[in-house]
């Protein structure tokens, strides 16, 4: 089983065959404003440092960054299909705070029935990542 690892910038990562692996982007967080790296990038090195082979030398080159982190990465290749625009409406309310499961309740998104929400993104087929496109009226 893969070991998973979140960053306070948007990304969770995980180790795969001995690779420290982006497994997921956050939307609308910094690393995907950025644009710069993908799911499926390999982390080499960050500010010189191999990260390879132990995911807490990442964590500890990012905490203790004061400015600029240089990263070495091996790009993932894929084609970049657009998004299609995909909505729904709820049929009953969520608050992530009370959901036993979630394992990152701060990425979590509370929605009521009737809120129609849209969805950004679909990359992980157990975890869709989506916004509050339109709150239902009271």
């Amino acid at each position: 089983m893969p070991l998973s690892r979140k960053v306070s910038q948007g990304v969770t990562f995980k180790v795969e065959a001995g690779e420290l692996v982006i497994a997921r982007i956050l939307h609308g967080g910094i690393i995907d404003q950025q644009g710069l790296l993908h799911v499926g990038d390999v982390i080499k090195e960050v500010n010189g440092r191999d990260v390879s082979q132990d995911p807490r030398v990442l964590l500890e080159e990012l905490q203790a960054a004061s400015g600029i982190v240089v990263l070495k990465i091996l790009p993932s290749y894929h084609e970049t299909i657009p998004p299609r625009q995909v909505f729904f409406k709820c049929l009953y309310d969520y608050d992530p705070a009370s959901d036993t499961l979630i394992p990152c309740k701060e990425a979590g998104l509370r929605f009521e029935t009737g809120d129609i929400l849209q969805i950004v993104n679909q990359d992980d087929i157990n975890w869709w990542q989506v916004c509050i496109y339109k709150a239902k009226r009271n």
